[in-house]
């Protein structure tokens, strides 16, 4: 079974990309459609007084729908990630503070 490779436990999540709320959420509904869970959460090292909508979000899959993941969306997310990085150049987005730590 699993050419002796230890089963993935099914309540392990792993992180799939991190992306500003409006691309995030617009990838987090995509990915659902297509069978996918997905969990969103505030991404750590940003100051607690930074809005919710310049924050970037983490989004993260049951690691076990990872493979399956990377080949349905894996393009899709470069491409989003690349939107994310000229958008954080060109907005009044807020430079994550690595002091801050995370969120509570």
């Amino acid at each position: 079974l699993n050419d002796g490779k230890p089963p993935i436990p099914r309540d392990r999540f792993t992180t799939f990309t991190s992306l500003p709320r409006h691309l995030a959420r617009a990838f987090q509904a995509e990915i659902e459609r297509g069978g996918i869970p997905v969990l969103i959460f505030r991404a750590p090292g940003f100051a607690q007084d930074v809005p919710d909508d310049v924050r970037d979000w983490v989004l993260l899959l049951p690691a076990t729908a990872e493979a399956l993941a990377i080949e349905r969306y894996g393009d899709h997310r470069g491409s989003l990630e690349a939107e994310a990085s000229a958008w954080r150049a060109t907005s009044a987005a807020v430079r994550p503070d690595p002091a801050a730590g995370s969120p509570p």
